[in-house]
């Protein structure tokens, strides 16, 4: 249940996006203060900073702001953030400042039915147009107040089109210039199972690009989006006990064939999956020689992206 805001989770409305946050700090945070202001995830770290003293790192950008202030001093007033933005996949749907929201033309899933029993619900695919919401007076957004407001459409647009130059919008597609890869974390190693066999999933893929994306699905994960050759995929492996490996591909339904156009590539070894069919070059496989960690790198190279284009991922099974 979402209080009557609009939609749930999985979209950029605010029944997707707006919870409550409660902090305790006997000693430092007043107790029972209220403040309907809105903060995000992101202000997390330079708060949390700010409260131990910690400078920020002057070589970077933070997406964040402290709330330190606000959360300490019962008499000071929640200052105004700068313009928040809301991006869901690689999609700028919608930008925040204060009580105005500019919600960006794109598509969303909505629930028509429910889950239960342990089935899974079922959702339709819907679309917006661009549209103002004032949340002080219509948290639901239910009407859209663009032509009243033409002054706040235009500051949160020209907003929009900041963060657009720098970290792209698979709506449109920009694809940003100031993205960076993402790091490997120990976390997401993938370790070989009791019979050797290494499996290479969405769950714990380090996805790099503008389409890519993991995308998580109770009837099973999948790497979904390959239509940019720009656009990867990288596993953390650790190898406890080496040897010789078969490669393969996973679709990510039994029964439908391999895209082609995929490279792998790990320990300077290649496999190239350049058929229709699905079918590896000859001699699909890797060898490694000694224990140790080692990264996999999976991506297009053929253009094209569709329905059948998506995988769970890459085996290795030992010869």
């Amino acid at each position: 249940m979402t209080g009557g805001l609009r939609e749930g989770k999985g979209t950029s409305w605010e029944g997707g996006v707006r919870v409550p946050c409660l902090v305790s700090w006997p000693g430092h945070i007043p107790a029972g203060r209220v403040t309907s202001s809105f903060a995000a995830s992101v202000d997390l770290f330079p708060t949390l900073a700010a409260l131990i003293g910690a400078p920020l790192p002057a070589d970077r950008v933070f997406d964040g702001y402290s709330l330190a202030a606000s959360w300490t001093n019962a008499l000071a007033s929640t200052p105004d953030r700068p313009p928040l933005a809301g991006y869901y996949a690689g999609a700028l749907n919608s930008m925040r400042q204060g009580v105005w929201k500019r919600v960006a033309p794109h598509a969303y899933q909505s629930l028509v039915r429910a889950g239960g029993g342990g089935a899974p619900g079922s959702y339709e695919s819907r679309r917006t147009e661009a549209a103002l919401y004032r949340l002080d007076q219509d948290p639901a957004e239910t009407r859209d107040v663009s032509a009243e407001h033409p002054d706040q459409v235009m500051a949160l647009e020209d907003a929009m089109a900041r963060v657009r130059e720098a970290l792209g919008d698979s709506n449109i597609p920009v694809s940003g210039n100031a993205r960076r890869p993402a790091g490997s974390a120990a976390a997401l190693s993938v370790l070989q199972s009791a019979d050797g066999s290494i499996q290479c999933g969405a769950t714990n893929a380090v996805v790099h690009g503008v389409d890519l994306r993991a995308v998580f699905r109770p009837e099973g994960d999948r790497l979904s989006g390959w239509g940019r050759e720009s656009d990867w995929v990288e596993w953390d492996l650790e190898i406890v006990r080496p040897g010789r490996f078969r490669a393969a591909l996973t679709p990510s339904v039994v029964g439908v064939p391999i895209p082609a156009g995929f490279e792998l590539k790990i320990n300077g070894q290649i496999v190239r999956w350049p058929s229709s069919e699905g079918g590896a070059t000859p001699g699909a496989e890797v060898e490694f020689f000694v224990p140790g960690r080692y990264v996999l790198e999976l991506r297009r190279t053929g253009a094209g992206s569709g329905p059948g284009d998506a995988l769970s991922g890459v085996s290795l099974r030992p010869r």
